[in-house]
């Protein structure tokens, strides 16, 4: 019996919202590194190019009153240099996915960055790309080891918005 990896997990997961939205045939076409996978897939009249990572370890602290998750994405040098020349497709909306969850699966967001935005935020050694949420925020913070906090790239907390679902 073959295993079943945790990326197919998270893959399965995020395939799973995608056709549950209405998408034509996503199809699973290439696995890159174990912790992540490529897909491709169409909704509507844009064809995506993601590339999908995990993480199952999250922070939580409170600042000022105010309670903050905070997930942190590592990525090798050879995936982000892959990211920057093999993986991106001009005739593609080129994305990166990052699944942010729990170690009990209580509690799983999606954050998703364009291309250029992820490359920005690990342009340094030892890439990272850190999510940060507030709870009860309609925003999520990115940022990681190639832009600060405090020049962090706001995304929508609702996903669903990036797909017009």
């Amino acid at each position: 019996m073959a295993k079943i990896n945790k990326i197919d997990f998270y893959a399965g997961a995020f395939l799973s919202y995608i056709v549950s939205n209405n998408a034509k045939e996503p199809t699973l076409f290439e696995e890159t590194e174990r912790s992540s996978k490529r897909i491709k897939f169409a909704l509507r009249d844009k064809d995506y190019n993601a590339y999908l990572k995990y993480v199952s370890t999250s922070k939580v602290s409170t600042i000022r009153g105010k309670t903050y998750t905070k997930w942190d994405i590592y990525f090798t040098e050879s995936e982000r240099d892959y990211l920057k020349t093999s993986f991106i497709e001009p005739d593609k909306e080129n994305i990166v996915v990052l699944v942010c969850t729990n170690p009990d699966f209580k509690d799983t967001y999606f954050g998703i960055l364009n291309i250029s935005d992820a490359l920005k935020c690990m342009r340094n050694e030892k890439p990272r790309i850190t999510i940060k949420r507030q709870k009860g925020s309609k925003y999520v913070s990115c940022y990681g080891s190639g832009l600060s906090d405090e020049k962090s790239i706001q995304l929508l907390n609702n996903f669903d918005e990036y797909f017009e679902f």
